[in-house]
């Protein structure tokens, strides 16, 4: 059955040797000297099948670039004895990939902009394959490091890219919908995730590898076992055309013709496309310069983004940045470190039945490793496994274990965090969205600060689940609230610089909790949720309703 669709989905966006569209087979011919807009065309193509095999390549790829940021909050637990990690090492893992994201996000919105947005996302997606390969069977520490700031580079191209490349196709009144279905499909990756990881990581077993003690054991088949959706999505792509926004917009009218006359046939099973010449695009900053060096490239870039830093728009711009980089901290950095967290948690209620915080859990379990290896170092031929830099080695490493528990806690937040938007959904037009914005910040700030104070495993998770659904739902929320504030011209860099600034928070979060997480637990949670109380004052300063938003 797969086969036959993507035969017909193939052959659908087959192109004759002349480069011509075929006639159509009732004779049906619109005037010569006639042109339609892009948009118009758009919406004469309709939306069926193409668009829902868009949509669902679209939300792969995404869940692709979510899967490859936070699959190392389950890698790190379980490859902490075979690479003998500390806790400041995982925050470097965990900061490394949003690193890499953030370092190449104008690399390839340029590249986009030059070459087209399949060709770049083919490309980026199947060479996170090869990366994560590579990452699978890593030595050491330094070189896992270098692997997933790779593979922070190559997903960054479909985290920034998919939503563009699927809204091309799509007409405004269809735009919407189809970006809000995708958005829900890849929240889902919050429970897929999870899944895979209690499906691999129990596992016991050892394939021996290259040079002593190095072994290819379940935690790195979990790196491979995340790269699926890159594989998928990357391979899948090679069946769509590119965008035919894009060719038009480059000058290629014809070829932006011959790509929505065959998404028409294949919605509608027709050969009869009203289309025959689309109006040239003058409002494209691409088909308006004739020189698309990098150079050239990255001055427009600037122009696009000087004006978001005038008298008008300053304060705006610097508000919901800093909401956003708050918000998306305090988010990817509790989240991708909550599996280490639970880990703490399950092993502590083990060795002490009864309730217990986070930190005391946290500081239980290290003092009762550290006296465990303590007392081992009293044999020589222990003594000398301890590495120069106070890191075990893995004969004496008492971590590397994710309890049960973990997984299912995980599970109940992925949970929550796919049903937060649509509850978000039925309130916002009731209370608004700056004060939906400010009581979600607030709620979550609360419910961070007293995650240090609550010993009931279930309060734990509870207030886990606030924090993470609603500064997940946030995210796009202050999108949202971006695209009111700003006009036409400038509303695209200014969602991009605002999701630029939550990619900066995303490194820094992970980095300040893994480094605080041992020696000074509770200011870990203090300073998250002091930084979303914060947002949520800075809130308060953005207009009820966005000058632009209609």
């Amino acid at each position: 059955m797969v086969k036959k669709v993507f035969r017909m989905f193939s052959a659908s966006f087959s192109i004759n040797d002349n480069g011509k569209q075929p006639p159509p087979p009732d004779g049906t011919v619109v005037e010569s000297g006639t042109t339609t807009s892009f948009e118009d065309a758009v919406k004469l193509t309709g939306f069926g099948k193409f668009h829902y095999l868009l949509m669902l390549v679209s939300g792969v790829s995404i869940m692709a670039a979510i899967m490859e940021m936070i699959d190392v909050g389950y890698v790190l637990p379980a490859a902490e004895c075979d690479l003998g990690i500390s806790q400041a090492d995982k925050g470097v893992l965990g900061a490394i990939t949003y690193i890499g994201i953030i370092c190449s996000a104008h690399m390839w919105g340029v590249l986009a902009d030059t070459t087209g947005r399949r060709r770049i996302m083919i490309r980026a997606l199947l060479a996170d394959v090869v990366v994560s390969v590579c990452a699978s069977i890593a030595p050491n520490f330094a070189t896992l490091v270098v692997l997933r700031f790779l593979n922070g580079v190559c997903v960054s191209a479909p985290a920034a890219l998919a939503y563009a490349y699927l809204g091309e196709f799509n007409s405004p009144k269809n735009r919407n919908r189809a970006i809000i279905l995708v958005g829900f499909l890849t929240a889902w990756s919050a429970i897929l995730l999870p899944a895979l990881a209690w499906a691999v990581l129990p596992m016991e077993w050892s394939l021996p590898l290259y040079g002593d003690g190095l072994y290819y054991k379940p935690w790195r088949f979990f790196i491979l076992v995340g790269a699926l959706p890159a594989l998928l999505s990357g391979l899948c792509l090679l069946w769509f055309p590119e965008s035919p926004k894009f060719l038009l917009a480059v000058g290629r009218r014809d070829e932006a013709l011959q790509v929505l006359s065959r998404v028409y046939t294949l919605n509608t099973g027709k050969h009869d496309f009203p289309v025959r010449q689309l109006t040239e695009d003058t409002s494209s900053i691409m088909a308006s310069t004739t020189d698309r060096s990098f150079l050239s490239l990255m001055k427009i870039v600037a122009a696009q983004t000087a004006p978001l830093f005038s008298k008008t728009f300053i304060l705006h711009t610097f508000l919901v940045c800093f909401i956003q980089f708050g918000n998306i901290a305090s988010a990817s950095g509790l989240l991708m470190w909550l599996p280490v967290l639970f880990n703490y948690q399950a092993q502590y209620g083990e060795m002490h039945p009864g309730a217990a915080t986070i930190c005391e859990a946290v500081s239980g379990v290290l003092q009762a490793a550290s006296n465990t290896t303590t007392e081992a170092t009293l044999g020589a031929e222990v003594l000398a496994s301890i590495g120069a830099d106070g890191t075990p080695s893995p004969s004496t490493c008492t971590g590397g274990t994710i309890l049960t528990q973990v997984y299912i806690n995980a599970l109940i937040i992925g949970g929550a965090d796919a049903i937060a938007p649509l509850f978000g959904s039925l309130v916002v037009n009731k209370v608004g969205k700056r004060n939906l914005l400010i009581v979600c910040m607030w709620v979550t700030g609360v419910s961070a600060v007293a995650m240090n104070f609550v010993g009931s495993y279930e309060a734990i998770l509870t207030l886990a689940c606030v924090v993470i659904a609603l500064t997940g739902m946030c995210i796009a929320h202050i999108s949202s609230i971006v695209v009111d504030l700003f006009p036409t011209n400038v509303r695209a860099m200014a969602v991009s610089l605002s999701l630029m600034s939550g990619r900066l928070g995303s490194m820094v979060g992970n980095f300040i909790f893994g480094s605080l997480l041992d020696t000074y637990c509770d200011a870990a949670f203090y300073f998250f949720g002091g930084v979303l109380l914060v947002c949520g004052v800075f809130a308060c300063f953005l207009p009820k309703q966005g000058r632009y938003a209609n």
